[in-house]
């Protein structure tokens, strides 16, 4: 059955000097035709966006990761939860992209070690939005660095002298009496 695609040309828009998408009639993308267009300028949206239409009352919170906006909307729904794709994914921090969320409360959540570089980079985005937070929860509490607030909802916690550590344990238990069938 032919389904109207050549399946041996589906890079063959991309050129290799713009990056660009050029127009071949065999191509499609996205399940969109790419139309007779000279260029075709793609743009990735904030992951989650659509729910700031959807939930208008909610504020937003705002991760790096995608897995990590659906984990935490579901321990907290009380906020729409979006995702830039990473610490620089989808120029989180242009304004021209930003401004989508005027009028919004928004608590930014960087990963551990990026609570610096996101406290300035949203600097000049506070008065693009009623009110601009940036969380240090997950700097305070992350074992190491790269965590996020995901692997805090969903690693282990573990209290060692009265502070709670996220993350694998720091010493394992000696089984005494371990199951027989595990003996060789």
């Amino acid at each position: 059955m032919d389904d109207g695609l050549n399946q041996n040309s589906s890079l063959q828009g991309l050129t290799e000097k713009t990056n660009q998408y050029e127009p071949d009639p065999g191509v499609w993308f996205a399940g969109k035709y790419l139309l007779r267009e000279k260029k075709i300028r793609l743009e990735q949206c904030y992951f989650g966006l659509h729910l700031v239409a959807l939930y208008p009352e909610k504020k937003v919170a705002f991760v790096e990761g995608e897995s990590t906006a659906i984990t935490a909307s579901i321990v907290y729904p009380e906020f729409n939860w979006l995702a830039s794709g990473g610490s620089t994914g989808s120029s989180w921090n242009n304004s021209d992209k930003f401004k989508a969320l005027a009028g919004r409360d928004i608590i930014l959540w960087p990963d551990s070690g990026k609570f610096e570089e996101w406290s300035l980079k949203a600097i000049p985005l506070q008065g693009l939005v009623t009110k601009l937070a940036v969380s240090d929860y997950v700097e305070k509490h992350a074992y190491k660095f790269n965590l996020d607030l995901r692997d805090l909802l969903c690693l282990p916690q573990w209290n060692i002298e009265g502070r709670t550590i996220y993350g694998e344990p720091l010493a394992l238990e000696i089984l005494q009496d371990y199951p027989p069938d595990w003996v060789c």
